[in-house]
């Protein structure tokens, strides 16, 4: 059934946020929430990665936004939504709106995510996108009454806690690897177990045991063909996964960069930005190379396992250490020098097999629970795209 469209801008009043001045540390580290973008991480919004003081508050452009209103980014991750549980404070890429009485909040929330791609699309900006508040008021909300409003919430709640519980199991399923891990060697860098160590430049396999990708200036636009031998890059380490990325080689240009060659068991880890990723090569992957912003490394079989030494390197004692390595500002390079200086614990082989053992089963469980996350995912889109065209 359609209902009457109603303008955004007449079903709520609208507050803006502000930041305070870091040059003030009277302003900081109180006990009042202060939200960001960054804390939209979900539909609802129950803490925050910093705090102002009263102070900081009552001398800045931020405003005290009561728990219940439905916030949304308007500078940056545009689409973002979330309703806050507390009361908080929000910078200047946030907006809160506080719903009139024909208007259910959670409604509101999920009209806002059926229009998420809308809002991004809506976006102005050549570097980074925003929104006016302008275009926000202008969208048109259908507006059915309130009985209405609160039973198309009731499913979508419903829906939403499915998808939210099933991103919770494959949370604890990735902890409980770290668990496992912990019990069997103990923490990599306190080495509370007393086991051997070695640089990691010491556990890897021949002249180019590591080996960063070929620099700019040895692989060129010109040398990328429709087909041929991958290059291999960030993306396929963040996202996890070899079968996304269309960037190749000929067989002349990869022979003279064989020695970036990626095989069967090496580790491939990303060095700029999202740096310390690590992932270990399956077999079976398109034959090809890595591209700068990786580093590959093959381990010395009789010393250590990739599956042991990619848990080593994505432990988070280790990610920290990768911190204090890095350089170049806000981007972040991981220093490979460093690296290589990386202390490696290095307990018996047939413990690293084991291990491997319990990461196959803990593999195979979490991809389970990961289509499962996934389909509630799809589903969930699914009914709220449904739940606005009036056919839910």
């Amino acid at each position: 059934m359609k209902h009457s469209c109603v303008p955004l801008g007449g079903l709520v009043s609208i507050s803006g946020g502000g930041t305070p001045s870091r040059n003030n540390n009277a302003y900081w580290g109180g006990n009042i929430p202060w939200a960001t973008v960054k804390d939209l991480k979900d539909t609802t919004l129950s803490a925050t990665q910093e705090k102002i003081t009263a102070e900081g508050l009552s001398d800045s452009a931020s405003n005290l936004i009561p728990a219940g209103s439905v916030i949304v980014a308007t500078r940056m991750g545009l689409g973002k939504v979330a309703i806050n549980t507390i009361d908080v404070t929000i910078n200047q890429d946030l907006k809160a709106f506080s719903c009139c009485a024909d208007l259910e909040p959670r409604y509101l929330l999920y009209f806002l995510l059926a229009n998420a791609s809308h809002l991004d699309s809506m976006g102005k900006g050549a570097t980074v996108k925003g929104i006016t508040l302008d275009v926000l008021k202008d969208l048109s909300v259908p507006l059915p009454p309130l009985p209405e409003q609160k039973r198309i919430t009731a499913i979508l709640d419903k829906a939403d806690s499915i998808r939210r519980k099933r991103q919770e199991a494959v949370r604890l399923t990735e902890e409980l690897l770290r668990s496992v891990f912990l019990d069997m060697f103990g923490d990599p860098v306190t080495n509370p177990k007393g086991w051997p160590k070695a640089k990691l430049s010491e556990v890897v396999k021949g002249k180019y045991g590591i080996k960063a990708g070929p620099f700019g200036s040895s692989l060129k636009k010109e040398d990328y063909t429709t087909s041929g031998y991958r290059i291999y890059g960030q993306e396929q380490v963040i996202a996890g996964r070899f079968d996304i990325g269309d960037y190749y080689i000929g067989e002349r240009k990869f022979q003279q960069l064989k020695e970036c060659e990626v095989a069967e068991g090496d580790l491939l880890v990303s060095l700029v930005g999202s740096f310390g990723k690590v992932l270990v090569v399956p077999s079976g992957i398109e034959p090809g190379i890595i591209n700068p912003r990786l580093l590959k490394i093959t381990p010395s079989r009789n010393l250590v396992t990739s599956i042991f030494l990619a848990a080593v390197i994505g432990n988070p004692s280790i990610q920290a250490a990768f911190g204090q390595m890095a350089h170049g500002g806000t981007m972040g390079i991981l220093n490979v020098g460093l690296l290589k200086q990386l202390d490696v614990i290095l307990p018996p082989l047939n413990l690293q097999h084991e291990f491997a053992k319990w990461l196959k089963i803990m593999k195979k469980l979490g991809d389970s629970l990961q289509f499962s996350v996934d389909s509630s995912g799809t589903l969930f889109c699914s009914l709220i795209q449904r739940a606005f065209m009036g056919k839910l």
